[in-house]
């Protein structure tokens, strides 16, 4: 969780936690716009619509209009397809270890230890 949450940070998001969406921790708000959740699944896994589905209501009930899944597995082509309707994107495993890579370059922002 909190690799990827780097990773969304040297692309330029600035990240917040919130219980509005997501399972375990696993909601954010990316740039105070848009609701993402990481699935904490194998790389065998896939997404189903179900889950896509929880996101676009709550993203419905907090008036976001975009969305983010993210998941080291992949999506089955109804989720990828609903997505898609939803304006929610679906980041699988390739693009998250191709987003790793990017920003590997990209020098750490450090904070100081709390």
């Amino acid at each position: 969780m909190s690799v990827i949450i780097e990773v969304l940070k040297r692309n330029g998001y600035k990240i917040k936690s919130t219980r509005d969406c997501g399972i375990d921790g696993s909601g954010l708000i990316l740039n105070s716009i848009q609701f993402a959740e990481i699935w904490k699944h194998g790389l065998n896994q896939i997404i189903d619509v179900e889950l896509a589905m929880n996101l676009a209501k709550c993203m419905q009930k907090n008036s976001v209009y975009r969305g983010m899944l993210i998941t080291l597995g992949d999506f089955k082509p109804c989720a990828k397809a609903f997505c898609h309707r939803n304006v929610i994107e679906c980041v699988n495993g390739d693009q998250l270890l191709n987003m790793c890579k990017a920003v590997q370059k990209t020098k750490a922002i450090l904070q100081p230890a709390k």
